[in-house]
């Protein structure tokens, strides 16, 4: 008579098994996991070699020759940054725009986290939704068989409706010289950097929306700028001598206490209910000729000579490289919170 197995052996066996598939499972599902978040990584530093790739390229062609505008700003508790910068760069710069190939050999460059579809500002838009742009605009002057460009810096006004947004956002060549930016009267000029920087420079008249890069995926003419996607936070340091120490500026919270009473950001409040003031970012134009801040905007800038050996960091405060740190997110937001990744660009 062959032996079976009894109703106690069955159990066990059952159970071990259970127990033995549940670990497997366990096991099954850390392995995939691990190989998403392998996944989302790479997709991040893939995201982070475009950007900071193209950063390398233009900043090779620094031209110390014109305006170097940077724009700072934060949120109120400093733990996000929206920094904007506008800088020259020689090199060789294709334009597409109005359907054909046109080539200049200066451009004048920005990068900027831009404002979306639905009219929301970079800082009104959470972090994963938030991009990052780049705008090119070669100059290349008038001449025979030269196309004109639609939006004339030197003619035409940037305060009319949606004149700001078509010169900006749009259009990607000026029929300028690189002398022409340099010459145009301070007020025109006021102007335009408050289109650049998104920042009323002085007594600029350019309406909040008009201010600024606008994206729209829906729209050809903007996608041009896009340079990545889910870029959350965009901030951009020289270095400075503060209270006789040399660190990176500028900082929200320099000791990293939680407190924003030490920002380098205008502030409001006090003690611990500083904050930082969100509706006054602080904004330079640097060239060979000076500096104008915020809090000095009645300082006068002239056009540059060019004669000046001095590298932009020794002539103009912001020292002899730049930090530029980017908080990104990948696609499928399985890593909480992004990557906030660091990359630095000699500037002298």
């Amino acid at each position: 008579m062959r032996k079976a197995f009894t109703l106690l052996e069955m159990v066990v066996a059952v159970a071990l098994m259970a127990v033995v598939m549940a670990i497997a499972g366990s096991v099954f599902r850390a392995g995939i996991q691990a190989v998403r978040l392998a996944s989302a990584n790479a997709e991040i530093m893939e995201t982070f070699r475009v950007i900071t790739n193209q950063l390398d390229a233009d900043f090779r062609g620094l031209t110390k020759e014109s305006d170097v505008f940077v724009v700072w700003a934060a949120d109120a508790g400093g733990q996000q940054r929206f920094d904007r910068i506008m800088f020259h760069a020689l090199g060789d710069f294709p334009s597409y725009d109005g359907g054909g190939l046109t080539r200049g050999n200066t451009a004048r460059i920005s990068y900027t986290l831009a404002g979306d579809a639905n009219g929301r500002k970079a800082h009104e838009q959470s972090p994963v939704s938030r991009t990052l742009v780049r705008t090119q605009h070669a100059y290349i002057p008038k001449g025979k068989g030269v196309q004109s460009s639609v939006f004339d810096p030197l003619e035409d006004s940037v305060t009319e409706s949606r004149a700001g947004r078509l010169w900006y956002n749009e259009q990607q060549f000026d029929n300028l010289t690189l002398k022409a930016w340099n010459d145009i009267p301070r007020p025109q000029k006021d102007d335009l950097l408050s289109i650049v920087g998104d920042v009323n420079v002085a007594d600029a008249k350019v309406p909040r929306d008009e201010r600024g890069a606008w994206i729209d995926r829906s729209d050809a003419d903007t996608l041009h700028m896009l340079l990545a996607e889910r870029v959350g936070q965009f901030s951009i340091q020289g270095r400075r001598t503060v209270n006789g120490s040399l660190r990176r500026w500028p900082m929200a919270d320099p000791d990293n206490d939680g407190a924003m009473d030490d920002s380098d950001f205008d502030t409001i409040g006090s003690g611990d209910a500083t904050k930082i003031n969100t509706k006054h970012p602080m904004w330079s134009l640097y060239s060979d000729s000076g500096r104008r801040t915020h809090d000095d905007p009645d300082v006068t800038y002239a056009s540059n000579s060019g004669t000046s050996s001095a590298g932009i960091g020794d002539a103009w405060d912001l020292g002899p490289d730049l930090l530029f740190t980017f908080t990104l997110y990948d696609s499928q937001g399985l890593i909480e919170g992004g990557r906030t990744l660091t990359h630095r660009v000699g500037i002298r």
